[in-house]
């Protein structure tokens, strides 16, 4: 078989491929919490199966191979025979199938104003991850979101949450914990959303001073 028709194959199924990619890539994108700070479904494509049926010709002036293009004729001689490829896009696990990082965030009851976190990071084979860097962050769009919702508006969160330290590295126990202090000039109704990122592993909690 020709260049010109291997290539012409290959066009189809890498522009498969990247269809299929920038598909995953979108429902990636979803963000992990709703407007209300609700965990929000993600969905991965598994598989993909295809089948491509076409005509293969042989120009036998020009002894060229080429796929048939429906409808036309140009009056050269020429044999042809029907073909078909099929075959499945398999998705390749994250990580190349190795174990991947699992965070939990959670909050010590303590003093309302300044609660300790207490972030856990693992894997998903059951281990726990030692000095492990974990980032902490307010989530500005879905914090107004809460507490809009609560009947506040218009607050800069950052002015008002203060980490003991946004960066943590995970102990022989893979846990790391900090303190976050809430301001006095933060309404009592306002919620804050924290999040903790390991790699593109996130969770999250909801911090408030009425509990």
């Amino acid at each position: 078989m020709s260049d010109f028709v291997s290539d012409t194959i290959e066009g189809l199924i890498v522009g498969m491929a990247e269809s299929l990619r920038a598909a995953q890539e979108q429902l990636n994108a979803t963000p992990p919490l709703d407007g209300w700070g609700r965990p929000t479904q993600q969905y991965r494509i598994p598989h993909l199966d295809f089948e491509i049926n076409f005509t293969l010709t042989h120009d036998e002036a020009s002894g060229r191979q080429k796929i048939k293009r429906i409808g036309k004729t140009d009056g050269t001689t020429h044999s042809e025979g029907n073909a078909k490829i099929s075959g499945r896009f398999v998705a390749v696990p994250a990580g190349d199938g190795m174990p991947l990082p699992v965070l939990a965030l959670r909050r010590v009851p303590e003093k309302k104003q300044k609660p300790r976190l207490v972030v856990v990071a693992g894997n998903t084979a059951g281990e726990l991850l030692i000095g492990a860097r974990v980032e902490l962050n307010i989530d500005q769009a879905a914090s107004a979101a809460l507490s809009e919702a609560a009947g506040v508006r218009g607050i800069r969160f950052s002015d008002h949450v203060q980490f003991e330290t946004a960066v943590l590295d995970t102990g022989n126990d893979g846990t790391a914990d900090t303190v976050v202090t809430l301001s006095n000039r933060l309404p009592d109704k306002a919620l804050v959303v924290i999040t903790a990122a390991l790699g593109p592993e996130t969770a999250s909690l909801v911090l408030g001073k009425e509990g």
